[in-house]
């Protein structure tokens, strides 16, 4: 799986039968941390441990689709379970508390199903200006991680890495990021993220759901081509779809999902991102005229 990487020296210097517990690694985007994270998930997997991978950033995740979070267990090429969060964005800022709270589950989720080890490849998210550097400290404090390995382009993660470096809390590792990492610009990113969804939206087709009883979070309040997540008891996310027609007057909704199973969606979560089915890019919904 690695051997087009040149692998650093130091990476490998971390021992895979040493690692237990939560592992969170932090860094900006271009830091390398994704290909730093498959790469440990990779040996840890192969010395033959309980491990999951919690693929934590909604708008450029591996995993699963743009807007969820998800968790994986076993080999990540055919995982054997996979759990998904929906957080409903793109993006961290604005939605914290959102992302805290996905995070907290899909990790409680991995120690239920008795992972020794969880390896946590966070969002790039860590400019102190758009609340990062918080929002990062914030994550360290609530998950208690056993490692932290902090992957640093310049500077930019040195308040957290100092804080926590004189912590007993956890173990800190800091690497610089690979020279070879080749820096993604902002339409490279969204190209991406429109790839994922039409490669998830491949077998979609429109299914129909009445919603007279079913709750709707967190409002019944629609919009056209809006995204949502199916969701079930627990929680997760079943699948997503798009909103093709709402009817006010019978409650129903006729929706666009690669997800057939209605018997086992529980509630609706929707989104304030609209999707285009032509070019899979999302936009903000308007915030006036939706229907109810």
């Amino acid at each position: 799986m690695f051997s087009a990487i040149d692998v650093p020296p130091a990476w490998k210097a971390l021992r895979p039968d040493q690692l237990h517990g939560l592992i969170m690694v932090v860094g900006a985007p271009d830091s390398g941390k994704s290909t730093f994270c498959r790469y440990l998930y990779s040996q840890i997997h192969a010395n033959g441990r309980a491990c999951a991978y919690l693929d934590g950033d909604p708008g450029q995740a591996f995993l699963g689709p743009p807007t969820t979070l998800s968790l994986a267990m076993g080999d990540l090429g055919q995982p054997s379970k996979v759990w998904r969060r929906f957080v409903a964005t793109i993006s961290p800022r604005g939605n914290m508390l959102t992302m805290l709270t996905a995070v907290s589950r899909l990790a409680r989720r991995g120690w239920r199903q008795n992972a020794e080890v969880i390896l946590y490849d966070t969002d790039g998210l860590i400019d102190p200006q758009q609340g990062g550097a918080y929002y990062k400290f914030a994550l360290i404090e609530l998950l208690a991680p056993s490692t932290i390995c902090f992957l640093s382009i310049e500077n930019e993660l040195q308040p957290l890495l100092s804080y926590f470096q004189r912590q007993n809390r956890s173990a800190v590792y800091h690497f610089r990021a690979a020279p070879a990492v080749q820096p993604r610009s902002a339409e490279m990113r969204r190209q991406y993220r429109a790839a994922q969804l039409s490669a998830y939206f491949a077998t979609a087709r429109p299914i129909e759901i009445n919603w007279r009883e079913m709750p709707i979070w967190p409002a019944p309040r629609f919009f056209p081509n809006q995204l949502l997540a199916l969701t079930d008891r627990n929680g997760f996310c079943l699948s997503l779809a798009v909103l093709l027609e709402h009817q006010a007057e019978t409650k129903q909704l006729r929706l666009f999902a690669p997800f057939s199973s209605t018997e086992l969606i529980a509630a609706l979560h929707l989104s304030r991102l609209a999707l285009d089915l032509q070019t899979f890019q999302t936009q903000p919904v308007p915030h006036e005229n939706p229907t109810v």
